[in-house]
């Protein structure tokens, strides 16, 4: 299985879908990664930090794109990288399919699977770990 990790596109946007701490374990378990060069810049992770955890990096997001079987996002994805998914990849993020569902027609019409974060059901004893604690993005700057 291939994991791969996107420079987010959005405008502002300084987060990014995995950290190198978080790949080790993956690692570990037998899954390739490969990051887009720069991926965790703006989240101060350098391409060198995603090396030592044992990940390739890459400057070639269409072929990371093409290849990975997994890709956790922020923010959807642009049509553009939509239509160049690998048929029957997984891309798990902050979608927003309610607000706006014609932004996903290219993946959806696509044979690509999409888990949006923002649906996934809560309960209250696993909200200290839920994804949307810095849901929306302007709390996180707030503190």
């Amino acid at each position: 299985m291939l994991l791969g990790i996107l420079k987010e596109t959005a405008p502002g946007e300084t987060r990014v879908a995995l950290l190198p701490e978080s790949l080790k374990s993956l690692v570990a378990q037998g899954i390739a990664i490969t990051v887009e060069a720069g991926a965790g810049v703006a989240a101060g992770a350098s391409d060198a930090a995603y090396t030592e955890a044992g990940a390739t990096v890459s400057a070639d997001r269409g072929s990371i794109l093409a290849n990975a079987d997994l890709i956790p996002l922020v923010n959807a994805p642009d049509a553009a990288d939509q239509a160049r998914l690998k048929p029957g990849a997984v891309v798990i993020g902050f979608l927003r399919p309610l607000d706006a569902p014609a932004a996903l027609a290219t993946a959806i019409a696509r044979p690509v699977t999409l888990f949006s974060m923002e649906l996934v059901p809560r309960i209250s004893r696993a909200q200290s770990m839920d994804a949307l604690l810095q849901w929306p993005p302007w709390r996180a700057t707030r503190r």
